[in-house]
């Protein structure tokens, strides 16, 4: 099992395009390459951490239509535009959401407490690395997730 991390997909969100000059012509392109670059890279037994905007709007069957479409498991952590109950992204197919972070408990992480480094989403294609926080978010990363052995070896120097 591998574990990846991602954040700023935004689907159904046409406006991202522009705001963020994504190579799509359309919402649909988008979201299409978004679903098909997931795919590529993880495995329905691996786990992805979605640091948040995951999608706009609350129409239930469009979350789900998404997710189902989506490998591994998923989990979420709040975003500033993730708006819905918890229960709701459960029932969609997340299989938990924490907020406003989560914590991993993984020994190969841990890092002397002045040596920590923070995964963030939400600033889109402003950084990659900024000081001692990494962005994962799809702007970033070719508009995929990013594995954590990645994050692991390029930033964290492990």
């Amino acid at each position: 099992m591998k574990k990846f991390v991602t954040a700023d997909l935004h689907f159904f969100h046409a406006m991202i395009i522009e705001y963020c000059n994504r190579p799509f012509k359309n919402i649909k392109v988008m979201q299409t390459a978004l679903i098909q670059n997931w795919n590529r890279v993880v495995n329905n037994n691996d786990i992805v951490y979605v640091l948040g905007d995951f999608a706009f709007g609350d129409g239930h069957q469009m979350f789900r239509r998404v997710l189902k479409n989506l490998n591994g498991r998923k989990v979420l952590i709040y975003g500033n535009h993730d708006d819905n109950r918890p229960r709701f992204y459960i029932s969609a197919g997340f299989e938990s959401v924490h907020y406003p972070y989560l914590e991993v408990d993984d020994p190969e992480l841990s890092q002397a407490d002045t040596n920590k480094k923070f995964i963030c989403g939400h600033v889109h294609n402003l950084f990659v690395q900024c000081k001692n926080v990494i962005n994962c978010g799809v702007d970033v990363w070719n508009y995929k997730p990013v594995d954590m052995e990645v994050i692991r070896e390029t930033y964290i120097g492990e």
